[in-house]
């Protein structure tokens, strides 16, 4: 289920991060950058466990919790301190950032 939540985040999150004319470009390299990755975890935890035994492998999937940790505190900021995009478009966000509103003000 997480994995499912992951890769269906890939395409919401990198549609907005880039310009329209790179936008495939970007969607693409991170979808097979995820891909690629979920083919080499399984390798990679196999060849851990046997080389160093189990334990090697529960302190690798611990690092990776701790990535994701990293990443939940920066959501956590973000929702404090970051600005609302919400019906403005890539460009302008760059071009005018007076356009954006801190998400305090964000009303639903």
């Amino acid at each position: 289920m997480v994995g499912q939540v992951a890769g269906t985040g890939t395409y919401i999150v990198t549609s907005e991060l880039f310009p329209t004319e790179h936008r495939a470009l970007g969607i693409g390299l991170a979808v097979a950058t995820g891909q690629v990755a979920a083919l080499g975890a399984p390798l990679v935890f196999a060849a851990l466990n046997g080389a160093f035994g189990v334990q090697a492998v529960y302190w690798g999937m611990a690092g990776f919790a701790g990535f994701a940790a990293f990443g939940a505190t920066g959501m956590g900021i973000w929702s404090l301190v970051g600005k609302e995009g919400r019906g403005v478009s890539l460009e302008d966000m760059v071009a005018r950032p007076a356009l954006l509103r801190p998400q305090s003000e964000v009303v639903e």
